[in-house]
C-alpha cells in the first residue's frame, strides 16, 4: 500500500478497545510511492518489530479498572511480535545492510532497543527522515515508531556502495559507517584503492592529496559493494616525545590539517597533550601553594617539554610565559571538540 505525497513509511498496528494489552501480532506498513528518493541506499530486506508490554489479565478486565479510575497493575512481561515463548529469530548475511522498523505498541512501558555489538544508524521516526545519527541502543516511548538501518552488521565497519544520483547524472558513491570515523576511513578507502589517489602526511603542510579524479569522473565500485570491518577496535596514534620534535609549534590551522589527516587514516585514539602546562600551572599554585617562580625552574621550554614531562629534565629551555600556557589551553579546547565530534575517544594525561 502506498501513500500520495508520503515521504517515509508509517506503521500501523492493533490499537482499539485495548486489545493491545495482550499482546500485538503484525503490523501494517505503508511505504513511500517509488518515485520518491530515500536518502539512503536501499536495505537488502525489512523487519517489523512490534515490542508491547503484556497483561494476563484479559483484557476486557484491564479496561473496566480504567473505567473506575483505576491505574494499569504492573505488566507481566514483554512481547515482541505476540510471541510469549518463541523467540523472535531473522536471518541475516553478513556484509548486507538490514532495516529494523520498531514500534512500542505497549500500554505503559518505554522500551531501549538494541542489538548486541551492532550499532544502528536512525534513519526514520514516525515516518518522516530524520538525521541519521548511530546509536547502540535507543529508547523507544509508548505509542513511537522508528526505523533502524543496521549497516554494515558490526560495531566498526564501513560499507561502500554505488548510488544513483536524483539528479540523472553519474552514479555517486554512498560511505556508510558505524562512526564518522568509519566513514572518514571508507573515503580514504574508497580514494586510495579506486581512484588512485595518494594522501600523505606532510611534516610541514599536513594532508598532501594527489591524482583525484575530477567531479563527475569518480569510478564506481563493484555491484555488490565494499565491506571492510576493522579487525581491532582501537588505532592509536602519536607518543609522548613526538610534541616536541613537531606539533608543539602548530597553531590550529595545523592541527584542523592533522586531525583531518587521523580521520581519513581510521585514527580513533589519539593523544591530547596539548595544554597540560595550564591545568598543572593551576593545580601547583592553588593546591600546592607554589609560587611562579617555582614553576619557572620546573618547566622546560617547547623544544624540551616532551622530556620535562616525563621528569628526565627540568627547567630546560624555559620558561613558559603566561601567553604561551593561555594560548596552548584554548589550542587544547579546539582539539579536544574536533576529535569528539568526530567520534575519537583522546588520550590525556592525568594526576596521581
Amino acid at each position: 500500500m502506498q501513500m500520495k505525497d508520503q515521504i517515509g513509511t508509517c506503521t500501523y498496528f492493533l490499537s482499539t478497545k485495548l486489545q493491545r494489552a495482550v499482546g500485538g501480532y503484525g503490523a501494517l506498513n505503508i511505504g513511500r510511492r517509488s518515485v520518491i528518493p530515500i536518502p539512503y541506499a536501499e536495505p537488502s530486506a525489512n523487519f517489523t518489530i512490534l515490542v508491547s508490554d503484556w497483561w494476563t489479565t484479559d483484557h476486557k478486565v484491564l479496561r473496566r479498572l480504567l473505567d473506575t479510575g483505576k491505574p494499569f497493575p504492573p505488566p507481566n512481561g514483554l512481547l515482541i511480535n505476540g510471541l510469549p515463548n518463541n523467540p523472535v529469530a531473522f536471518t541475516a548475511n553478513k556484509g548486507k545492510t538490514y532495516m529494523f522498523r520498531v514500534s512500542n505498541i505497549g500500554m505503559t512501558t518505554s522500551i531501549n532497543f538494541r542489538i548486541q555489538d551492532h550499532n544502528l544508524q536512525l534513519v526514520e521516526v514516525e515516518g518522516a527522515h530524520t538525521v541519521q545519527d548511530v546509536y547502540d541502543s535507543f529508547d523507544i516511548h509508548v505509542g513511537q515508531s522508528v526505523a533502524f538501518l543496521d549497516a554494515c552488521g558490526g560495531k566498526s565497519c564501513f560499507r561502500i556502495t554505488n548510488y544513483k544520483s536524483l539528479s540523472g547524472d553519474s552514479p555517486k558513491i554512498l560511505i556508510q559507517g558505524t562512526t564518522a570515523i568509519e566513514i572518514t576511513s571508507g573515503l580514504h578507502w574508497y580514494l586510495k584503492y579506486w581512484c588512485g589517489a595518494h594522501i600523505s602526511w606532510e611534516k610541514t603542510g599536513g594532508i598532501q592529496i594527489d591524482s583525484v579524479p575530477n567531479p563527475g569522473l569518480l569510478p564506481s565500485v563493484d555491484t555488490e559493494g565494499v565491506l571492510i570491518q576493522r579487525p581491532i577496535p582501537w588505532h592509536y596514534y602519536q607518543n609522548v616525545v613526538t610534541s616536541s620534535y613537531s606539533y608543539v609549534w602548530w597553531d590550529w590551522q595545523r592541527w584542523e590539517k592533522e586531525i583531518d589527516w587521523m580521520a581519513l587514516q581510521g585514527i580513533n585514539m589519539p593523544l591530547a597533550f596539548t595544554g597540560q602546562e595550564a591545568i598543572w600551572q593551576k593545580v601547583f599554585l592553588q593546591q600546592f601553594n607554589m609560587t611562579r617562580q617555582d614553576l619557572n625552574g620546573f618547566f622546560g621550554g617547547p623544544a624540551f617539554l616532551a622530556w620535562a614531562r616525563m621528569g628526565n629534565l627540568h627547567g630546560w629551555g624555559g620558561p613558559l610565559s603566561q601567553n604561551w600556557l593561555d594560548n596552548q589551553l584554548s589550542l587544547q579546547k579546539l582539539i579536544l571538540k574536533r576529535m569528539t565530534e568526530l567520534g575519537m575517544t583522546p588520550g590525556m594525561f592525568h594526576l596521581t
